[in-house]
């Protein structure tokens, strides 16, 4: 991972009152905490961790 982040977390939430609910214990409450950025993503492009890696020619 490049940029300005040390971590990324990825939640599913019901909905935004769920998710805020969720930041709010886990990262508002924590003074380890600094600073936290959410992004949204409004579609599915891909589910799961797998990563399809073509094998490459000898």
């Amino acid at each position: 991972m490049t940029g300005d982040g040390d971590y990324v977390l990825v939640v599913s939430a019901r909905d935004v009152d769920d998710y805020d609910a969720l930041m709010q214990r886990l990262m508002a409450a924590n003074a380890n905490v600094k600073r936290f950025r959410t992004r949204v993503a409004l579609d599915t492009l891909k589910r799961g961790l797998a990563v399809p890696v073509d094998t490459l020619p000898a």
